[in-house]
């Protein structure tokens, strides 16, 4: 699965003169995958959105305007559109993932979920004007029976 987003996040240090900090946010993502197995294709879509919840702590590389900060945290994922659409032989179905009526009772995908992260931002420190976010995290909770999902994330950020 391919995925793109777009978010939002703010941090704050958890007093004026602590390295740690703690930082949350929003961010939409659009999946997409496509398959194609001896003339049978199949696409799927989703559309959702998670809000972290992250500790980390500032490291600031001597001499520099760089710093890197290790996060850990937790994130609740909302999922508000899924669909596979599958084509054989000219013609086409498509599935609601959500839907109880498309995928029957065990196969329905769950539209909450909660998941862990963890990784590594690098930040220009004084001007705040850009990071590198690197992370890898995975499922905590079922998306569909057996079903979880890992992600790696790399995200490029400005400041405003």
């Amino acid at each position: 699965y391919t995925s793109f987003g777009v978010g939002f996040s703010t941090s704050a240090l958890f007093s004026e003169h602590s390295p740690f900090f703690v930082d949350t946010g929003v961010n939409l993502i659009y999946t997409k995958s496509k398959e194609e197995d001896h003339g049978f294709k199949t696409t799927f879509t989703m559309i959702s959105s998670t809000i972290p919840l992250n500790v980390g702590y500032i490291i600031a590389i001597p001499n520099t305007k760089v710093a890197f900060c290790p996060f850990v945290g937790l994130s609740g994922k909302f999922h508000y559109y899924g669909k596979f659409k599958t084509k054989y032989n000219g013609e086409s179905e498509s599935y609601n993932v959500f839907d109880e009526s498309d995928m029957g009772k065990d196969n329905k995908y769950n539209d909450m979920q909660l998941a862990w992260q963890a990784g590594l931002k690098f930040c220009l420190r004084e001007t705040n004007t850009a990071s590198v976010r690197v992370s890898y995290g995975e499922d905590l909770t079922e998306l569909a029976k057996k079903l979880k999902m890992k992600q790696f994330t790399l995200a490029i950020g400005c400041y405003f």
